[in-house]
């Protein structure tokens, strides 16, 4: 029935209601607006589409990842990419390996996510319609490289930074420009039935926050990480998202 559909939606879309307070959900019958079929271009009984600024996006599925995409297509008004670094031994986009993205990058593109390359060497700037910066497994940054990331961030860029555990050059002042400090040696862990120590298990410490809703029991497992210590810089916020229970320790010295 309708009430029933409109509480399923309701319920779909409850964790967006609760993080956007500007955010609205309406239920319009098309007798009563029949402009609306034209205007956005609907053509089934019951329908959903996000509104924005003038802007639409009409949902053809209703899942996560389509709420996901289409709210990103809003927001920015011109395509939005998601930027990897390359050029400092980087985990690679095309690399099939274990160590590699080419499935990660094959899940994006799955998502309509447009993905490029990026190599500061040869192109020392930031393009604009980067709406995420990956750096993965950088091990080397000259400071020209490492001004750029400067910039970027301080004008509001968006950066997932990945860093293997041991000492990378010039990554340090990113770090610091953050104010997250990676603690030297690596980290251990002791839990029932895990054999190796240095395999580390996260577990989510923040089940309210939109990124981890509906994650309960969620974990990741780590084959080797480093602490982090964080202090926060003015105009920074640090939230922990996924962390170690207290069966984990640092060790400086590993024989």
């Amino acid at each position: 029935s309708d009430v029933e559909l409109k509480q399923q939606l309701r319920r779909f879309f409850a964790r967006w209601l609760g993080y956007k307070s500007n955010m609205n959900l309406e239920f319009i019958h098309h007798a009563q607006d029949p402009q609306l079929i034209e205007r956005y271009g609907l053509k089934g009984l019951h329908e959903v589409v996000l509104v924005y600024r003038g802007r639409h996006q009409r949902l053809l599925r209703l899942d996560d990842a389509a709420v996901t995409h289409a709210l990103m297509q809003l927001l920015h008004e011109r395509e939005s990419w998601v930027v990897f670094l390359e050029g400092h031994g980087e985990k690679n986009l095309h690399d099939l390996g274990p160590k590699g993205l080419s499935s990660v990058a094959d899940e994006l593109r799955r998502r309509h996510v447009n993905l490029q390359s990026l190599n500061l060497l040869s192109t020392p700037m930031i393009p604009r319609n980067t709406g995420l910066l990956v750096v993965a497994g950088a091990r080397a940054l000259d400071k020209n490289e490492v001004a750029v990331l400067h910039a970027y961030l301080a004008q509001g860029g968006n950066l997932l930074w990945l860093h293997d555990p041991g000492f990378s050059r010039g990554l340090e002042h990113l770090s610091d420009f953050l104010g997250v400090e990676i603690l030297p040696g690596l980290l251990l862990q002791t839990r029932l039935g895990q054999e190796n120590p240095a395999v580390i298990t996260l577990t989510i410490k923040d089940q309210a926050h939109l990124v981890t809703q509906g994650l309960n029991n969620f974990s990741v497992q780590l084959p080797v990480a480093s602490a982090l210590r964080v202090t926060p810089r003015p105009g920074f916020q640090s939230e922990i998202l996924l962390g170690t229970d207290g069966s984990s320790w640092t060790e400086t010295e590993i024989s």
